[in-house]
């Protein structure tokens, strides 16, 4: 029995000690009211559920919260923390009272919008302050009256101010590009100033190559005047000085005077083009149903329209007259009409002076050729050798094709002369571009030439040869119509006897500078479709003998004159421009 008692006393001792360790890790009442500010009511513990709803908590699993636990939600030691101050929420007009705030996350509304949200941490000291609180912000929830912007927030705000600038920078560079201004814009002194009435006006530099529209002064009572009030056009636009008298004045005022410039917005101007350049404003996102341009030569024209797309609208004009004054105004459609923009003037660029026999001239495909002058006709100094007419069009290969009708062109599957010597051969309808036969004089025929030059007739032919004979210089031993020598090249031809042929010391060749180069013809036969190079140089005409033939000029290496003739229309020979 003793040993009985013995045993069940240490078994005693046992579960008292077990359970004084058990509770050692949980917080009694007392212990809890202490820390909670609040008074134990009747048990020895707080239940869990008596816990969560003092801390607006959830409880995850067991009946009490352990030390550990109670730790952890509080955020401070149980035997030695004091709970932070709790921040209010709601409406604030006086932000000095400012307490501290660890480990929150504050959010700052201005009505019901989220300006911000942010992480107030003791061990973090920077502050953006809220000195004065606006009279439209209500209520603030979890502000403590002061936020917190650590180094990255800061970080991320100076990259966002800086890709504005550069996104700024990147703008006003578009639109000095789109838009060019003049180099500098002066106001001239006020002259001739009387009650109502008084002179003034400007220069406008010339340093670069910007289309001035207009130019004029503006004036007003206040300073910095602009063209939205007074202001008054000079009679003539461009670069330089001028002046303008102005009136509407009120006696006795001061007034401000300015002048201005104005630029198209037309840009990429050359003689024959211009890019035409247009915004359309469409805040409502309205149904656009056309938009584009409209332009006209200033003078006496009537509009044309052309479509462009998008906001940002831009449209290349072609076909333009040099040193020509156009008009253009941008429109967009929409269910309720059409609107125009104002209206923009441009001036395409001048021509530059034409001097034959120094100046050269190119075909569509870019071949520059060399010009001379023979009596009162600019001739073109080579044979064309291009595969496109002025406007673009392709000219078909000929290959084995011959045809009086359709339009080919021919080249030497192999030649001691070269291409850019010789040029293509073109049967009479690639040389006409499919004209009908014309004898009037100039022919009016451009056909493959390029723009500003034709095909001649065949008494232009004629009007060359006899002011060439005319001139005792060209005419080989003074005999009259001995004249090829002197229009012939000095390469390429066979060998000929026999004093004036073409072919006998060609080195003596070429007086006036024509250059006629020996480059044969198109015949068209089976397995020898070539004929004639280095003996004949053969010339089209535009005029027709018959419905399938036409006038041709020839030079022979064996011969002192100039040939003329009619052959087939599907032969191949050479084009030699004259200048319109």
């Amino acid at each position: 029995m003793r040993q009985e008692l013995a045993d069940t006393s240490a078994t005693l001792r046992g579960l008292i000690k077990d359970t004084n360790d058990k509770f050692a890790n949980y917080y009694t009442k007392t212990q809890a009211d202490d820390l909670l500010g609040a008074k134990a009511d009747t048990s020895n513990v707080y239940t869990r559920t008596v816990i969560d709803n003092k801390l607006a908590t959830k409880a995850d699993a067991d009946s009490v919260y352990s030390k550990a636990d109670m730790d952890q939600k509080l955020g401070a030691k149980a035997d030695t923390a004091i709970l932070a101050k709790v921040a209010k929420t709601g409406s604030y007009s006086d932000l000095s009272d400012k307490p501290e705030i660890n480990n929150a996350t504050l959010t700052l509304k201005q009505g019901t919008a989220t300006l911000g949200t942010f992480t107030a941490n003791a061990s973090q000291n920077q502050e953006i302050e809220i000195p004065t609180v606006p009279t439209n912000i209500g209520a603030f929830d979890n502000d403590a009256g002061y936020i917190t912007c650590d180094s990255s927030c800061i970080t991320n705000l100076m990259s966002l101010v800086g890709q504005l600038t550069q996104q700024l920078s990147d703008l006003q560079e578009q639109i000095a590009k789109s838009f060019p201004l003049p180099s500098g814009v002066t106001t001239a002194a006020v002259t001739n100033i009387e009650a109502t009435s008084a002179t003034s006006g400007g220069t406008v530099g010339t340093g670069d190559a910007v289309a001035v529209t207009k130019r004029g002064i503006c004036w007003s009572t206040t300073q910095n005047p602009t063209i939205q009030g007074n202001h008054k056009a000079a009679a003539e636009a461009g670069a330089g000085q001028f002046t303008v008298d102005f009136g509407g004045l009120t006696a006795n005022t001061t007034y401000y005077v300015r002048a201005y410039a104005t630029t198209s917005p037309a840009t990429n101007l050359t003689q024959t083009s211009a890019t035409l350049n247009g915004t359309v404003s469409n805040p409502d996102n309205v149904a656009v149903t056309a938009r584009g341009f409209e332009w006209k030569p200033t003078t006496g024209g009537t509009y044309t329209a052309v479509n462009a797309t998008g906001e940002t609208m831009i449209y290349s004009l072609t076909g333009l007259t040099a040193n020509t004054s156009y008009t253009y105004r941008a429109f967009v459609t929409t269910a309720s009409g059409t609107r125009y923009g104002d209206e923009e003037t441009f001036t395409t660029a001048s021509a530059p002076v034409f001097t034959c026999g120094t100046s050269t001239v190119k075909d569509y495909d870019g071949h520059t050729y060399n010009t001379v002058q023979i009596g009162n006709q600019c001739w073109m100094k080579e044979n064309m050798r291009t595969t496109h007419y002025a406007d673009g069009t392709p000219v078909p290969a000929g290959g084995s094709n011959k045809s009086s009708t359709a339009s080919y062109y021919y080249n030497y599957s192999s030649s001691s002369i070269s291409l850019g010597q010789r040029g293509y051969l073109y049967n009479w309808s690639a040389a006409m571009r499919g004209t009908a036969s014309s004898a009037a004089s100039p022919s009016g025929v451009q056909g493959i030439c390029p723009n500003g030059w034709h095909v001649p007739i065949d008494a232009e032919w004629t009007t060359m040869t006899n002011y060439v004979n005319s001139q005792s210089t060209y005419r080989c031993g003074g005999t009259s119509d001995n004249i090829a020598k002197a229009l012939a090249s000095t390469e390429w031809w066979e060998t000929a006897t026999g004093n004036c042929m073409v072919g006998n010391t060609p080195a003596n060749n070429n007086e006036t500078g024509f250059s006629a180069v020996p480059a044969g013809h198109y015949v068209g036969l089976s397995g020898s479709p070539f004929n004639n190079e280095r003996y004949h140089a053969l010339f089209w005409s535009t005029t027709q003998s018959d419905s399938s033939k036409a006038y041709y000029r020839n030079l022979r290496s064996n011969n002192a004159k100039v040939v003329s003739g009619s052959f087939d229309k599907y032969r191949g020979f050479s084009v030699r421009c004259l200048r319109d």
